[in-house]
Parts: C-alpha cells; sequence; structure tokens
C-alpha cells in the first residue's frame, strides 16, 4: 500500500535490534520529542512473535525508545494490542 505520507520517524520497528548504536537511539529520541503534538503513535503491548501460543506482554526494555515516547506523550486510547499516544 503507498500513502503519501512519510513517516515522521527514523524508524519503522524501534526495537533492541535496530537500535544497535546509541547514535540510533538519540536519533529516534529526538524525532519523538520533535514530533510531539504532531502525530499520534501506536505503541505495541505484545510480542507479534508470541501470538499464536500465547499473550506475552512486552516490557519497556524491548525498545530502549519506549521510556521516552512514555515520559513526552500522553496515553489516551489502547486496545488488547496497541496503546495510542499523543
Amino acid at each position: 500500500m503507498a500513502v503519501d505520507q512519510k513517516n515522521p520517524l527514523s524508524i519503522d520497528w524501534p526495537n533492541k535490534g535496530e537500535l544497535g548504536t546509541q547514535p540510533l537511539v538519540e536519533r529516534v529520541q529526538r524525532d519523538i520529542v520533535l514530533n510531539k503534538g504532531k502525530r499520534i503513535v501506536l505503541l505495541q503491548k505484545v510480542r507479534a512473535d508470541q501470538l499464536g501460543t500465547q499473550y506475552y506482554p512486552m516490557d519497556d526494555g524491548y525498545s530502549p525508545v519506549i521510556p521516552t515516547m512514555k515520559k513526552h506523550y500522553k496515553k489516551f486510547a489502547e486496545t488488547r494490542f496497541f496503546e495510542l499516544y499523543r
């Protein structure tokens, strides 16, 4: 599916494996802060790789940028699988 809007974050899935260096973590943290109030962000609540057998919640340690998101954005809704922040 093609969309006209560019991803405001410099990464799609900011997990530990994708953010292997501190400069990458800091870049995504900066993106998060700069986009506050401009975007709605979905934060995954469960591990997708486990959904076939169990509902396994993710903790904040899954991604080094989750604490930044929770510090700068406010959760306004959630589903079984996602939290929504703005």
